[in-house]
């Protein structure tokens, strides 16, 4: 078992969550961290140019974040993602867009800082990457979704 992300760049609603709902479609429901979705309602959204990553192992995915905090100490950045579940939720696309800046303003000091990781460091890096990625393109007004 791991985390495992998916991100869109846009959503359409379709309905509200049911349990007989049995169609293609992201269920949304953020009861933990209400703020990260950006006021997007509980529900079944179809998504535009869907993608997927495996975050890793949660073991995997913890570490990595770990050393994400650890790269930017003394900065106010990555707060939202470090501080979310590492199992499920969704993060809208205001919050999207404030992560995508932080990953793009720290991609040097990150490449710097994944050199100081060994042999974990390429990994470490694509993590990274993908990430900011899914945080560019869901900034366009879609998701980033924990499963």
């Amino acid at each position: 078992m791991g985390l495992d992300i998916s991100y869109c760049d846009s959503l359409t609603y379709v309905g509200p969550l049911s349990a007989e709902y049995d169609g293609d479609g992201l269920w949304l429901h953020n009861p933990d961290f209400p703020a990260h979705g950006d006021g997007i309602a509980p529900g079944i959204y179809r998504a535009g140019s869907e993608q997927h990553f495996r975050a890793g192992s949660y073991s995997g995915y913890n570490w990595w974040r770990a050393n994400l905090r650890r790269l930017a100490v003394g900065g106010n950045t990555f707060g939202e993602l470090i501080n979310f579940s590492d199992c499920e939720g969704f993060i809208g696309p205001k919050t999207s867009a404030k992560l995508a800046k932080d990953f793009a303003d720290w991609a040097e000091r990150a490449e710097a800082f994944a050199a100081t990781l060994g042999e974990e460091s390429g990994y470490w890096l694509a993590r990274y990457r993908e990430w900011r990625r899914a945080f560019e393109a869901a900034a366009r007004g879609g998701v980033v979704k924990f499963h």
